[in-house]
């Protein structure tokens, strides 16, 4: 939605995602918001957009998704304008992600959540010091790597505990099979985490790391 404002009455925003649920979510809140011109698609990571089509490319929290995140950095180079400017942002090191608490539910149920292999897709993908800025640049040109911090603010622990069985897929199948003794005790050790993060007001605010890393496509395709 950011995009398609910062686009202006005539701009045009190409939308892809992994999961075709969430472009229509996208689609509905564009028709509620008077930017219908967004247009949504399921792409698997690929932009579905003709070579040198695009003036701009953003990934915003997907790359770390993708079993093959170079191969779609090649596409977006394909689909952008020679100059123009491709940015990614990725989370940080677990630890540095407090949002995701992965850590505590590993801790609480780790029957529960099977074990990733480092380097795989995951939210923590390039976290413990390496970086996706490799993976962006390759074709690209002037690229810069930058860290910055974004807060998450709850009212309460369970308005956060909430929040995390809604956005992690991977949390809700776990825990929906598992016997209702092991589903309460993942949602207090949740609660309990999120409870060393109230402010002076009593919510709970989590600031999270966040790379971002941008590059410019070549002025010349020879």
């Amino acid at each position: 939605m950011t995009a398609a404002r910062r686009a202006g009455p005539s701009g045009r925003v190409m939308a892809t995602d992994l999961a075709a649920p969430m472009l229509a979510i996208a689609r509905e809140r564009a028709r509620s918001r008077s930017l219908e011109r967004r247009a949504a698609r399921d792409g698997r990571g690929e932009t579905g957009a003709r070579a040198g089509e695009l003036r701009r490319g953003v990934s915003r929290w997907g790359l770390m998704l993708l079993l093959d995140p170079a191969a779609a950095c090649r596409g977006v180079l394909r689909a952008l304008k020679p100059g123009a400017r491709f940015a990614a942002a990725v989370w940080g090191e677990a630890p540095r992600v407090p949002s995701s608490r992965s850590r505590t539910r590993s801790r609480c149920a780790r029957p529960v959540f099977p074990r990733r292999r480092r380097g795989h897709p995951g939210r923590s993908r390039w976290g413990r010091g390496a970086s996706s800025k490799p993976v962006v640049r390759r074709g690209l040109r002037r690229s810069r790597a930058e860290t910055l911090s974004v807060a998450f603010t709850f009212a309460a622990p369970a308005e956060y505990a909430d929040f995390l069985h809604d956005l992690s897929s991977t949390l809700r199948r776990a825990i929906e099979v598992q016997p209702a003794d092991v589903r309460a005790r993942v949602r207090r050790a949740i609660e309990s985490a999120a409870e060393r993060h109230r402010d002076a007001q009593g919510r709970v605010r989590l600031e999270n790391e966040v790379r971002c890393v941008s590059a410019r496509s070549p002025r010349s395709r020879a």
